[in-house]
């Protein structure tokens, strides 16, 4: 069995005994067109598998890392200097 999310195009190559190959990537698009690929083996994407959750999570940490100015207090931070930023006006960004 194989767990993979994007391998590397030789990977097949280097798998002789597989049964199963597990995505953990939303599509198998990218998976299939691999020419190693071998046909018989059965390929199933994990469904969700928390993914969904995460990738809010994620969207969520990344916009409020813009908003909030996070870059240039880190920059500050290194710094050492300590200066608080003005936050622009929430009705400035389409999801406010």
């Amino acid at each position: 069995m194989a767990v993979v999310w994007r391998p590397p195009p030789t990977f097949f190559d280097e798998q002789h005994h597989l049964r199963a190959v597990f995505n953990l990537g939303a599509g198998v698009d990218a998976l299939l067109a691999l020419p190693t690929l071998p046909p018989d083996v059965p390929v199933f994407r994990l469904e969700d598998a928390g993914m969904s959750r995460a990738l809010a999570e994620y969207a969520l940490a990344a916009v409020l890392r813009v908003y909030r100015r996070f870059d240039r207090y880190a920059l500050s931070q290194s710094a050492h200097r300590w200066q608080p930023e003005t936050l622009p006006a929430r009705e400035r960004y389409a999801w406010a």
